[in-house]
């Protein structure tokens, strides 16, 4: 009961789609995630079906060790994640899955699943998981013998993890350059590399099923060196040290130890822990058996419960196609009603309008007769304004014309014999009365100039370049000023 209980709690936990996203890197025990499993096809909830494969794929590979059926699961729960309409997790479970496709020689593909996931975690500024894709990345094109981009993306990686912190994501960089070197031969600097790792794991408080996966690959790094006595020692405190349940890391602890003993030459050691790592590979095989037929009842359970549910739908789909036929006989009645009454709305609208509408045209009418007359009066009382102004430009031109023709004329005569007059009698300029009459003579061509242009400004137009050049021309020479 108390079991049950717990079970039931933990359900409740994860399947809420918003707390989905941190449960995904929680390994609950293998009763809680069958609970989850059959709440989750009893209820037809797929978001629970989802986290429940994608349990059951991770507790499958760390247990057991057998990959292909944690690609079942990871792939039923990609499906399910996205049926259920929750992409981000699905985008998650995608990459894992990518991941561990990648190891199995699908480098381009996983590759492709990783930079779409990193595109999505981009836009949606996860840091968490775009640091994560980015170390993946960087695996895979290692795979790929892609250096250059491997390289890029494990700078990427350490950006971002600058800002993220995640220690536990560093080592996994550290052991991925790790199993690098391993592919390349270059097992005295794996060993270096390796222990960097384990040092950062010990510094930073790892949880203790990290720090054995770190002692484990330092302690084969030390074997493919051929530190057999360093290499012996730390896959002992990794056999120490590792949790009773992680069984697919205890049967690899069992064959890396049973290598180190053939290698130094004890084959009485080399074969026990050969045979312990092949009886709990049986073990799990036959415990993975057995959850592989747990799992078929509940599935076909599922179809049981699905071809019920199937024939209550069809009943209900009956039932709710002949509630549909009278609810359109029901609304054929009221859209007559409607009808008939909409139209005699319109009806009586339009004849409004049109009442409406003789009043305004009349109005306007009488307001454009009222204007028409208006402007016809303003035009006639324009006509007059301008025939009197014209008269009066033709009056000013005339007189203008008289005083520059006439007037101006005899001036001009006046001053030359005048001018005659001094330069025959030199004497003259002296007199004060002889200059008095030529300065008043001077004045009054000037004056008379002034009268003209005031009556008439536009010289130019009117008396054109002759006249205006030649009046210009006296003007300077009787004032002898350009202003």
């Amino acid at each position: 009961m108390r079991q049950t209980l717990l079970a039931f709690c933990c359900i409740l936990i994860y399947c809420h789609p918003t707390l989905a996203q941190d449960k995904m890197l929680e390994r609950p025990p293998f009763d809680t995630i069958q609970a989850l499993l059959d709440q989750g096809i009893k209820q037809r909830d797929l978001h629970k079906q989802a986290l429940a494969w994608y349990y059951w794929a991770m507790h499958s590979e760390q247990e057991s060790g057998l990959l292909d059926s944690a690609f079942q699961y990871l792939n039923k729960s990609v499906t399910r994640f996205y049926q259920a309409g929750d992409t981000m997790s699905a985008q998650r479970a995608r990459s894992d899955l990518a991941e561990r496709v990648a190891e199995r020689g699908a480098v381009a593909g996983a590759i492709d699943v990783h930079l779409e996931a990193l595109e999505y975690f981009t836009s949606r500024h996860n840091l968490e998981m775009e640091t994560h894709i980015c170390a993946r990345l960087s695996r895979a094109y290692d795979l790929a013998r892609d250096t250059v981009k491997a390289e890029y993306y494990r700078r990427k990686f350490k950006d971002k993890n600058y800002l993220l912190r995640d220690t536990s994501l560093d080592v996994q960089v550290l052991l991925q350059t790790v199993e690098k070197l391993h592919r390349e031969h270059r097992y005295n600097i794996a060993y270096y590399v390796a222990f960097q790792a384990y040092t950062l794991a010990i510094k930073a408080k790892l949880p203790q099923n990290q720090l054995t996966y770190t002692r484990l690959m330092l302690g084969y790094s030390a074997y493919l060196d051929r530190q057999y006595a360093k290499a012996l020692g730390i896959l002992k405190e990794a056999e120490r040290y590792c949790h009773p349940n992680d069984h697919a890391t205890r049967r690899t602890i069992y064959q890396r130890l049973s290598q180190v003993y053939e290698a130094t030459g004890n084959l009485r050691n080399a074969q026990y822990y050969a045979l312990r790592y092949g009886t709990l590979g049986d073990t799990l095989l036959n415990r993975d058996l057995s959850r592989a037929l747990q799992l078929q009842a509940l599935q076909f359970e599922d179809k049981n419960i699905r071809q019920a549910i199937a024939n209550l739908e069809q009943e209900q789909l009956q039932a709710e196609k002949q509630r549909k036929e009278e609810r359109l006989w029901f609304g054929a009645i009221l859209f007559g009603l409607g009808a008939w009454m909409l139209a005699a709305w319109i009806f009586f609208r339009d004849y409004r309008h049109r009442i409406h509408s003789d009043r305004v045209i009349a109005e306007q009418n009488q307001e454009l007769s009222r204007r028409y007359i208006l402007e016809l009066e303003q035009g006639q009382r324009m006509e007059t304004m301008k025939g009197i102004l014209e008269g009066q430009d033709s009056e000013r031109l005339r007189i203008a014309q008289d005083l520059h023709d006439s007037v101006g004329g005899m001036l001009a005569a006046t001053k030359m014999q005048l001018e005659n007059l001094l330069s025959r009698n030199k004497g003259l300029s002296k007199n004060k009365d002889f200059q008095n009459v030529k300065k008043l003579l001077d004045a009054t061509v000037l004056e008379t100039r002034h009268i003209s242009q005031n009556l008439q400004p536009g010289a130019l137009k009117q008396f054109g370049l002759v006249n205006a050049v030649r009046d210009l021309t006296n003007r300077l020479g009787s004032t002898g000023s350009t202003e």
